[in-house]
């Protein structure tokens, strides 16, 4: 149990980004962790939940020589955190975050603090529309799959692959040269970002030992626009080590000056 015996200092508001936010650590310690960047791990494990309530802002370190992000939350994003954290102060800081916010986007404190009903009323209003983002997202991927496997169905079956043409692997292997991806981040961008080109079409497989598969192909121009779009858009963050919104954590990209 947490010793409230002593007056805790109050959360402070960072401006990020162009908006307010709450430095991980100081929410952690707010919450009662008992290692504050242990708030970091709950954090990685709904990335894909937080990125739905706003952009992510982070600062990335060198930390006896291993990396290290930090994060600063938006309200909805510290709310989320907050329920997400499950500890004994997790509801009177959920109403804490919101005053908070609230006090620094009037710029002023309040008067008078809202009741503890309008402040859980708010915080559910918050996790509701959070729990709507979700169900609206799942059913946006379950219609691209459907998508995805009427294309595959159009696609032509060809005997042999066109000389202008390329399967995954010789992607993964031209982009390494070109660009010093690797091909985790080939295979996220060819298979998970919106501007992935579309297949060629699909070849049979060949060999006796496939029993008749097939495997797709892409036109080698549209792979290449599509690389050089994307590492056009790669934020440096060290000096060899990029981001983009497309790939979780930090990556290498020698077509950006960075090393391979």
């Amino acid at each position: 149990m947490s010793d409230h015996s002593f007056p805790r200092p109050m959360l402070e508001i960072h401006s990020r980004d162009g908006e307010p936010r709450i430095y991980d650590l100081d929410l952690a310690a707010r919450l009662g962790f008992e290692r504050s960047r242990k708030i970091r791990d709950l954090i990685n494990r709904h990335l894909g939940s937080l990125d739905k309530l706003g952009p992510r802002s982070t600062v990335g370190w060198v930390v006896n020589g291993g990396d290290a992000i930090e994060y600063y939350l938006n309200r909805k994003q510290a709310v989320f955190i907050t329920a997400k954290s499950e500890t004994e102060e997790a509801t009177e800081i959920t109403i804490e975050v919101i005053e908070r916010f609230d006090e620094y986007e009037r710029g002023m404190r309040p008067a008078a603090l809202p009741t503890t009903a309008e402040a859980f009323a708010h915080a559910f209003r918050m996790l509701a529309d959070t729990e709507r983002a979700q169900v609206e997202h799942s059913r946006a991927i379950a219609h691209l799959e459907e998508k995805v496997e009427q294309v595959e169905k159009a696609l032509t079956v060809m005997k042999s692959r066109p000389a202008n043409a390329e399967a995954i692997t010789h992607v993964r292997s031209r982009i390494r040269l070109r660009y010093g991806l690797s091909a985790d981040v080939v295979d996220v961008v060819m298979r998970q970002s919106p501007y992935a080109p579309k297949p060629a079409g699909v070849v049979k497989n060949e060999n006796e030992k496939a029993e008749g598969a097939t495997f797709a192909v892409y036109w080698q121009k549209g792979v290449t626009m599509t690389f050089d779009r994307f590492v056009g858009e790669c934020v440096q963050v060290t000096p060899s080590l990029y981001t983009h919104p497309f790939v979780k954590g930090r990556f290498r990209c020698a077509g950006k000056g960075g090393s391979a």
